[in-house]
């Protein structure tokens, strides 16, 4: 299993988030980090910096990356 996190800074900086993200890993889920980028954060209403999985075309990358056997992707 692959997950993208898509979170915003203060639940990325939780220490729960941060438990299960080591846990998902350890068990051997692989994890395509997520990446700083202007998002729409529901709660403030509008257009802020947060943590956003990468752009479709980055994404895909990525995804071949570890497709092809280069974890360094991920």
């Amino acid at each position: 299993m692959i997950f993208c996190p898509n979170v915003n800074d203060a639940m990325w900086r939780k220490p729960a988030v941060q438990r299960n993200v080591e846990t998902l890993c350890a068990d051997g889920h692989l994890m395509i980090q997520p990446e700083r980028a202007r998002v729409y954060e529901v709660e403030a209403g509008e257009m802020q910096e947060s943590w956003a999985m990468p752009d479709p075309e980055r994404l895909a990358e990525r995804l071949k990356d570890i497709l092809y056997g280069r974890r360094n992707g991920a």
